[in-house]
């Protein structure tokens, strides 16, 4: 099936038969993808077709989900890479997010959930797709030379916490957070990042060490920063070495 539209790829994996199918594999960027997992899980059968397994082939412009599992396996990263993992028939598990937002429906996602500088980029450089993932990098100068930091309000349950929280002390959005070792950072954000995977992109390995299926999420925050400790950040994402700097938590 070639997608012609957006919601194309929605709309298809909501007709597949589960029975008949041994997988679905994508060619194209994590947009896609996410697309998939959409149209799967707002099934009413979703608890099964959930379980359809899903390779992907790195076709975009950030595939960090094709890096994700291509690192985790020890393989090189490329078409005929994730072809080949694909072809050998492993399965992955990977964990998936809801995100809920204040009158829109819940969203099944992955990969990573970003504010401030990085939202910046991904968003500002949509123009600039025909430059592939360099898209990102021309984007990014503009915002060094005028970063917009997020003022904002981040509420997270820490991973080593001896329990995990239940579906009823999930935080309504308008409401008071229910009991819990929750922590609360209110600040301006220069650069906000929790991912579920190791990489973003190809080239952005922002969490170091994060498994596909760990349960819990790596927090990376960037706050109150300049143009010289942002530009570091930037510059230091591509291979993880950002972790260590003074500014980076």
């Amino acid at each position: 099936v070639f997608t012609t539209r957006a919601g194309h790829a929605r709309e298809t994996v909501q007709q597949v038969d589960p029975s008949s199918c041994d997988g679905i594999v994508i060619v194209s960027g994590d947009g896609l993808v996410h697309e998939v997992f959409n149209g799967l899980s707002s099934r009413r059968d979703a608890g099964e077709a959930m379980r359809i397994p899903i390779g992907h082939i790195p076709g975009g412009s950030g595939n960090g989900l094709a890096k994700s599992v291509l690192h985790a396996c020890g393989e090189g990263f490329g078409v005929l890479d994730a072809a080949f993992i694909i072809g050998k028939g492993g399965q992955q598990p990977l964990d998936l997010m809801t995100v809920s937002q204040p009158n829109q429906p819940l969203r099944t996602s992955f990969l990573s959930l970003a504010g401030g500088v990085i939202a910046d980029i991904d968003l500002g450089s949509e123009s600039l797709r025909s430059f592939g993932n360099l898209r990102f990098t021309l984007y990014a100068v503009v915002c060094v030379a005028w970063p917009r930091p997020l003022k904002g309000q981040l509420v997270y349950w820490p991973a080593e916490a001896p329990d995990t929280p239940s579906p009823s002390a999930r935080p309504d959005l308008e409401g008071p957070l229910p009991e819990g070792p929750w922590v609360t950072v209110e600040d301006d954000f220069t650069a906000f990042w929790a991912m579920n995977t190791a990489w973003a992109s190809s080239d952005s390995h922002i969490a170091p060490g994060q498994a596909l299926d760990s349960g819990s999420w790596s927090l990376v925050l960037l706050r109150n920063a300049g143009r010289v400790p942002l530009t570091q950040f930037l510059l230091a994402i591509d291979d993880g070495s950002h972790v260590g700097q003074e500014k980076v938590e």
